[in-house]
Protein backbone atom coordinates (compact mmCIF):
# COMPACT_ATOMS: atom_id res chain seq x y z
CA UNK A 1 0.00 0.00 0.00
CA UNK A 2 1.13 3.44 -0.76
CA UNK A 3 -0.15 6.77 1.07
CA UNK A 4 0.10 10.06 -0.78
CA UNK A 5 -0.63 13.32 0.78
CA UNK A 6 -2.37 16.44 -0.85
CA UNK A 7 -1.25 19.94 0.82
CA UNK A 8 -4.27 21.27 2.04
CA UNK A 9 -4.73 25.49 1.93
CA UNK A 10 -4.82 26.73 5.44
CA UNK A 11 -6.99 30.22 6.64
CA UNK A 12 -5.59 33.22 4.70
CA UNK A 13 -3.80 31.16 2.09
CA UNK A 14 -4.73 32.72 -1.77
CA UNK A 15 -7.30 30.51 -3.29
CA UNK A 16 -6.16 29.01 -6.39
CA UNK A 17 -9.37 27.30 -8.62
CA UNK A 18 -9.14 26.19 -12.18
CA UNK A 19 -10.19 28.60 -15.07
CA UNK A 20 -11.29 26.98 -18.13
CA UNK A 21 -14.45 26.81 -20.07
CA UNK A 22 -14.94 28.72 -23.82
CA UNK A 23 -12.91 30.25 -25.64
CA UNK A 24 -13.52 32.16 -28.87
CA UNK A 25 -11.40 32.29 -31.61
CA UNK A 26 -11.06 33.58 -35.13
CA UNK A 27 -9.45 30.92 -36.75
CA UNK A 28 -7.12 31.42 -39.85
CA UNK A 29 -9.27 30.91 -43.11
CA UNK A 30 -7.57 33.01 -45.51
CA UNK A 31 -10.77 34.46 -46.26
CA UNK A 32 -10.27 38.13 -44.66
CA UNK A 33 -13.77 39.14 -44.94
CA UNK A 34 -14.95 36.71 -42.90
CA UNK A 35 -12.37 36.24 -40.66
CA UNK A 36 -12.65 40.10 -40.23
CA UNK A 37 -16.28 39.63 -39.89
CA UNK A 38 -15.84 36.85 -37.10
CA UNK A 39 -13.55 39.25 -35.18
CA UNK A 40 -16.09 41.43 -34.65
CA UNK A 41 -18.41 38.94 -33.43
CA UNK A 42 -15.74 37.66 -30.49
CA UNK A 43 -15.26 41.26 -29.77
CA UNK A 44 -18.68 42.08 -29.17
CA UNK A 45 -19.39 39.21 -27.28
CA UNK A 46 -16.54 40.44 -25.04
CA UNK A 47 -18.24 43.60 -24.82
CA UNK A 48 -18.15 44.29 -20.92
CA UNK A 49 -22.46 44.56 -21.41
CA UNK A 50 -22.47 41.49 -23.16
CA UNK A 51 -20.05 39.80 -20.83
CA UNK A 52 -22.34 40.80 -17.79
CA UNK A 53 -25.73 39.82 -19.72
CA UNK A 54 -24.79 36.56 -20.41
CA UNK A 55 -22.95 35.62 -17.37
CA UNK A 56 -25.97 37.18 -15.24
CA UNK A 57 -28.34 34.90 -17.55
CA UNK A 58 -26.48 31.99 -17.39
CA UNK A 59 -24.90 32.03 -13.91
CA UNK A 60 -21.73 31.85 -15.37
CA UNK A 61 -19.23 34.48 -14.10
CA UNK A 62 -17.56 37.29 -16.40
CA UNK A 63 -13.76 36.68 -17.75
CA UNK A 64 -13.19 41.02 -17.31
CA UNK A 65 -12.53 41.33 -13.48
CA UNK A 66 -13.39 44.93 -13.69
CA UNK A 67 -17.15 43.54 -13.87
CA UNK A 68 -17.17 40.95 -11.31
CA UNK A 69 -18.38 43.85 -8.19
CA UNK A 70 -21.21 44.56 -10.10
CA UNK A 71 -21.77 41.08 -11.39
CA UNK A 72 -22.02 39.88 -7.87
CA UNK A 73 -24.38 42.39 -6.41
CA UNK A 74 -27.42 40.86 -7.70
CA UNK A 75 -26.54 37.14 -7.62
CA UNK A 76 -24.62 37.25 -3.99
CA UNK A 77 -24.62 33.28 -4.25
CA UNK A 78 -22.16 33.65 -7.25
CA UNK A 79 -19.85 35.88 -5.09
CA UNK A 80 -17.49 33.02 -4.03
CA UNK A 81 -17.05 32.18 -7.81
CA UNK A 82 -16.65 35.41 -8.88
CA UNK A 83 -13.82 35.97 -6.14
CA UNK A 84 -12.18 32.67 -7.07
CA UNK A 85 -11.47 34.23 -11.02
CA UNK A 86 -8.95 36.57 -9.23
CA UNK A 87 -6.29 34.22 -8.70
CA UNK A 88 -7.80 31.28 -10.71
CA UNK A 89 -4.81 29.86 -13.80
CA UNK A 90 -5.54 27.72 -17.00
CA UNK A 91 -5.50 24.06 -16.44
CA UNK A 92 -2.47 24.30 -18.77
CA UNK A 93 -0.75 27.16 -16.58
CA UNK A 94 1.76 24.56 -14.99
CA UNK A 95 1.90 21.47 -17.21
CA UNK A 96 1.48 23.77 -20.61
CA UNK A 97 1.98 21.19 -23.93
CA UNK A 98 1.93 18.47 -21.74
CA UNK A 99 -1.73 19.00 -20.32
CA UNK A 100 -3.12 17.09 -22.98
CA UNK A 101 -1.45 13.75 -21.61
CA UNK A 102 -2.00 14.76 -18.28
CA UNK A 103 -5.94 14.84 -18.98
CA UNK A 104 -5.77 11.53 -20.38
CA UNK A 105 -4.61 9.67 -17.27
CA UNK A 106 -7.42 11.88 -15.39
CA UNK A 107 -9.91 11.02 -17.14
CA UNK A 108 -9.42 7.47 -17.90
CA UNK A 109 -8.29 6.79 -14.20
CA UNK A 110 -12.21 8.42 -13.94
CA UNK A 111 -13.87 5.96 -16.03
CA UNK A 112 -12.15 2.88 -14.78
CA UNK A 113 -13.38 3.44 -11.94
CA UNK A 114 -16.67 4.96 -12.86
CA UNK A 115 -17.21 1.77 -14.95
CA UNK A 116 -16.01 -1.14 -12.63
CA UNK A 117 -12.85 -1.66 -14.99
CA UNK A 118 -10.54 -0.81 -11.37
CA UNK A 119 -10.68 0.06 -7.82
CA UNK A 120 -10.42 3.93 -7.77
CA UNK A 121 -6.88 3.45 -5.66
CA UNK A 122 -5.92 0.78 -8.36
CA UNK A 123 -6.99 3.54 -10.97
CA UNK A 124 -5.43 6.58 -9.25
CA UNK A 125 -2.32 4.55 -8.78
CA UNK A 126 -2.11 3.81 -12.34
CA UNK A 127 -3.04 7.70 -13.26
CA UNK A 128 -0.12 8.25 -10.92
CA UNK A 129 2.32 6.04 -12.84
CA UNK A 130 1.36 5.74 -16.14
Amino acid sequence: MSISTTPVPKAGDTLVSTLGGETWTVPNTGDKTKMAKAAALVAALNAPEIQTELATKRKTVPTRLALLDDFKKPIPFMAPFADSIKTARARTGELGPDWPKAATKIYTAIQLALAGGKSPSDALAEASNG
